[in-house]
């Protein structure tokens, strides 16, 4: 199981890598959430989170504030996203507190931004796990299944 998860998520990345693809987390989050709920027999969530990373060879941080990942069995999360995934040194957050009292960001951001905007996301993840599909550009997540499935000729 932990391969077939592996292989899909590198496909998945190596579309969004190839097509130039970024903030598409509901999309991509939302086809892992689907593929592992129809295949597999393990407890899948999408979940909401805050990412904080920091580049030390580039002196630079960069804060996303509503981001969207699975969670597998409640504890190990997978982010399906190409463009987060690949930022260095990533960490990520699902409490609004820690994350506004870690690395000085409440000096740098709106406290009422973050929640709304956390809020929103944690809205979006509580639909999917209620399996609504909530797919913001079905035309994206059509293409990358067709590159998974049809181009790869695998099926997971």
């Amino acid at each position: 199981m932990e391969q077939h998860l592996a292989r899909l998520v590198t496909k998945m990345r190596n579309y969004q890598q190839a097509c130039n693809i970024e903030k598409q987390c509901l999309a991509n989050t939302q086809y892992l959430y689907d593929t592992i709920r129809m295949n597999f027999n393990i407890d899948v969530k999408a979940k909401a989170v805050m990412v904080y990373s920091f580049d030390s060879e580039l002196n630079q941080t960069k804060i996303i504030i509503g981001h969207l990942v699975v969670c597998i069995e409640d504890s190990f999360i997978i982010d399906p996203s190409f463009d987060v995934f690949n930022l260095k040194n990533v960490k990520y957050f699902d409490n609004i507190n820690t994350f506004i009292n870690s690395y000085n960001i409440k000096n740098n951001y709106d406290a009422k931004q973050i929640i709304e905007e956390h809020l929103s996301f944690l809205k979006l993840a509580i639909r999917m796990n209620r399996n609504e599909i909530i797919i913001s550009d079905k035309k994206y997540y059509d293409d990358m299944a067709d590159f998974i499935v049809k181009k790869h000729k695998t099926n997971i």
